[in-house]
């Protein structure tokens, strides 16, 4: 998944406002999204990365069928 030139999986989104980044998962799935996700920034053109960090994702069911539609989104960095 990436962001601007590159297109994210239909599976995420990442929402923007004032340098916060968040990534919303859509249908969340444990084997696929249980696990560590990275963001980073990297310098455009010559991709030297700038700054990154790393995350832990728990999720803490296989069926996600009994939460409600406005389960909160997992912050996922915000540069400031």
């Amino acid at each position: 998944m990436a962001l601007n030139a590159n297109s994210l999986s239909p599976d995420y989104v990442l929402e923007a406002s004032e340098g916060k980044y968040d990534l919303v998962i859509l249908s969340a799935q444990y084997d696929r999204d249980n696990g560590q996700f990275e963001c980073k920034i990297k310098e455009p053109g010559s991709g030297v990365e700038i700054q990154s960090k790393a995350y832990v994702v728990t999720i803490l069911s296989k069926s996600f069928s009994s939460f409600p539609s406005n389960t909160p989104i997992i912050p996922y960095y915000s540069y400031a």
